[in-house]
């Protein structure tokens, strides 16, 4: 219990002479301070007992209590749970002694034949000072411990060489030994991949830090486990280098996305093919009803018929082309071109139907943006991009915007509609061959053009609100030429 001035404060003094005991409480007398209610006790056992019953704020202890000396007392003291500040009194200066006792325990030390009042009320406000630092460290430590066993994130510290110091119950369960064969092992030996984590744990050496790191731990038992690892090196009060590590293990995660996207998959497939079966059924089925016609013997419209199954077929014949186009990676030849030509000449093309739609057309575009480009392949591509955005405005209140941003890393071409807009299933299927939102058209437009962008390393955002307007964000990698 801590006290502060004008408050009763309750000292015990434990030595074996009561004449010292007398000098000491007249000098706590003369402290004008704190108002002392100071207690005697000449013996060690007897102290201990006092002690137990918390009744004192602190102790002045000799330091030859008989067999026994006032070290042992503080440690003692401090093995059954006694939290008082204690100050050895010494009789004569002894270093060896006095660290002794300080690492054993002891608040402040004090050389009797040096004791006046006010080396003693300065000593009694030392001690109370450091007490109430280490209780708040305490309290920050114990707070900190309690996060570090209940995280559900496996946690360590390791030190400069690379051995696990401190590892919670998480981490051990994971790497499936007891504590006491991880303690003081090597961190990297603890796995079968340790090669590869012992160079990812170096890397620290150069950073300082790693932060989420991605990696995959193959444990002893032949299991693996996947996690982002973050691992800071910090210096302790002696300067030496130590670790901080938590692993975030991802695994059940991994599995859950990998199931979803099998599944994501298998519907998408599902889709493609009752999609492809309708484009080509009707087809189909007006080449086998005009077979039937032909196979009644009457030839007065052979050639009508003729002409059907003709067209019919290489209707066909062009959905399969145009499906396999969409899904090839183009074969193309990069040029250097510049940017703002190759979209003016693609807003050429559609330009009729921004006219009779009632598009109103906003650029900005630098004149000096250059990228390696198929001009003819990657027009086709932009054009499919600018039908798509005049089709979802209503007529005369559509406005489209075309930016293009130039970032450290890529030059990024932005196209914006307001029109209806996507929510975000139509996203996800956006690029899907055959998945259209138009009530004519095959749904093969954007797909073909995603196989361009491909082609250009390209990569394609979406941002949309329905009723609201899309936008597409075309990120071209910059090149040096």
């Amino acid at each position: 219990m801590l006290v502060t001035a004008g408050q009763t404060f309750n000292i015990l003094v434990v030595d074996d002479d009561e004449d010292d005991f007398f000098i000491t409480s007249s000098l706590l007398a003369e402290v004008s301070e704190y108002d002392f209610k100071v207690s005697w006790c000449p013996s060690y056992k007897g102290a201990l007992a006092q002690l137990q019953t918390n009744l004192y704020n602190l102790v002045l202890a000799d330091y030859r209590l008989g067999g026994k000396t006032g070290a042992d007392l503080i440690e003692e003291a401090i093995q059954n749970g006694i939290d008082i500040p204690i100050i050895l009194l010494t009789g004569k200066g002894n270093v060896e002694i006095d660290k002794n006792a300080m690492d054993r325990g002891a608040y402040d030390y004090l050389l009797k034949s040096d004791i006046n009042p006010q080396s003693l009320e300065r000593s009694i406000r030392y001690a109370f000072t450091r007490y109430k630092s280490l209780k708040a460290v305490q309290k920050s430590e114990n707070k900190y411990r309690a996060m570090f066993e209940n995280s559900k994130d496996a946690m360590f510290t390791l030190n400069e060489k690379l051995e696990v110091v401190d590892i919670n119950d998480v981490a051990i369960t994971i790497i499936g030994l007891e504590k006491t064969q991880v303690t003081g092992e090597a961190f990297y030996k603890l796995f079968k991949n340790e090669i590869e984590i012992k160079e990812i744990l170096l890397e620290v050496d150069e950073y300082n830090e790693l932060i989420d790191e991605e990696i995959m731990l193959q444990i002893l038992d032949g299991n693996e486990r996947q996690g982002l690892l973050t691992l800071t090196c910090e210096k302790d009060a002696e300067a030496k280098r130590y670790y901080q590590g938590v692993f975030h293990d991802i695994t059940e995660l991994k599995k859950a996305e990998q199931s979803n996207l099998l599944a994501e998959k298998f519907e998408a497939t599902q889709r493609f093919v009752k999609m492809l079966a309708h484009e080509i059924r009707n087809p189909l089925n007006n080449i086998l009803l005009s077979i039937d016609n032909l196979n009644t013997f009457d030839y007065s419209n052979k050639d009508v018929y003729i002409d059907i199954v003709k067209r019919n077929s290489l209707r066909i014949n062009d959905l399969i082309g145009k499906l396999l186009e969409s899904f090839k990676i183009v074969d193309i030849e990069l040029e250097r071109v510049n940017f703002k030509d190759l979209i003016q000449d693609a807003l050429v093309s559609i330009y009729d139907r921004l006219t009779l739609k009632g598009v109103v057309m906003k650029k900005q575009i630098n004149e000096l943006v250059t990228i390696k480009a198929d001009e003819e392949r990657l027009k086709l591509a932009l054009v499919n991009f600018f039908v798509n955005a005049i089709e979802a405005m209503e007529e005369n209140k559509g406005i489209l915007l075309i930016t293009v941003v130039e970032k450290q890393s890529t030059i990024d071409l932005i196209i914006r509609d307001n029109g209806c807009g996507m929510d975000e299933s139509q996203q996800q299927r956006l690029f899907e061959p055959y998945f259209t939102t138009k009530k004519t058209g095959v749904g093969l437009g954007l797909s073909s053009a995603m196989a361009i962008l491909r082609s250009h390393n390209a990569t394609v955002e979406i941002e949309s609100e329905v009723n609201k307007g899309t936008a597409f964000t075309i990120g071209f990698p910059k090149s040096k030429f």
